[in-house]
């Protein structure tokens, strides 16, 4: 089970920015890496495994033609919501225990 996760910072790399998250379960605390996509799946797949629960709002894709995501300011705004994202999430008890879930926070490792 997932205890805890934070975003704690993001990083650029080329054209795509990916989120640092520190992440605790009831055995270990680790680091993983993922790119708001990987965010957007997530939801969509707890939309699909739990359609009678209302889940909190994935902050709005933009697109890039439109706003430079790689910017350190729109960077951190969207670190910032995605932490809530999470924070919200890891708050319902119904899905904390799902695959999709679980997978999200368990992958794309960091080794440190």
């Amino acid at each position: 089970m997932i205890t805890g996760a934070l975003i704690f910072t993001y990083a650029v790399d080329g054209d795509v920015v990916f989120f640092k998250m520190n992440v605790s379960t009831s055995f270990e605390s680790f680091m993983i890496k993922k790119r708001y996509t990987q965010f957007a799946e997530l939801y969509v797949a707890l939309q699909q495994s739990f359609p009678e629960i209302k889940l909190p709002s994935l902050p709005e894709k933009h697109l890039k033609l439109i706003i430079d995501h790689t910017s350190p300011e729109f960077a951190f705004k969207r670190q910032t919501a995605l932490n809530q994202f999470v924070q919200d999430l890891l708050a319902i008890r119904e899905i904390e225990n799902s695959d999709a879930l679980i997978e999200f926070f368990t992958s794309d490792r960091i080794k440190v």
